[in-house]
């Protein structure tokens, strides 16, 4: 296995994190709004109080991210995290990587004082739902909702 690093993203690789995304999306069918996606990527890597964003790299080359926000459930026990993003390139899977960016996430997650992280894989992902299942999370009996706000 190649050598990987993570590190925090900063406002600077703003236009990677996009590419990543629409990445993400595209192979998951995602629709990639630009004009939501770009500005809350914006938001997230300026502010840093909705959460945070993570990029992993081989060999100084950037082969994937993750990224998370901050949320609060009183299910879980208060503050939760929320994974929105974990996309590692296709080449660079089955080799530990993305277990190790997932546990970046847990790591920061446990820093913000979450009790629990939340995801909503695609259900065509099965690879994902694995991938997940193996790193300990359980399934809920619910279906994901969402409307968006004017």
């Amino acid at each position: 296995m190649r050598a990987h690093s993570i590190r925090p993203a900063g406002p600077e690789e703003h236009d990677l994190i996009v590419q990543f995304v629409r990445a993400y999306y595209q192979e998951d069918g995602i629709p990639f709004d630009s004009g939501r996606v770009i500005p809350a990527v914006q938001l997230l890597l300026e502010s840093g109080a909705f959460g945070g964003c993570w990029i992993l790299e081989t060999e100084g080359r950037p082969i994937g991210y993750a990224m998370a926000t901050k949320g609060f459930d009183i299910e879980f026990g208060g503050i939760l995290a929320v994974l929105t993003d974990l996309y590692v390139e296709p080449d660079a899977r089955g080799l530990g990587c993305g277990a190790a960016l997932l546990a970046r996430v847990e790591h920061e997650a446990t820093s913000w004082g979450a009790q629990a992280i939340e995801l909503t894989p695609e259900r065509h992902n099965a690879a994902a739902r694995v991938f997940y299942e193996r790193s300990g999370f359980r399934h809920l009996d619910r279906t994901a909702m969402w409307k968006p706000l004017p």
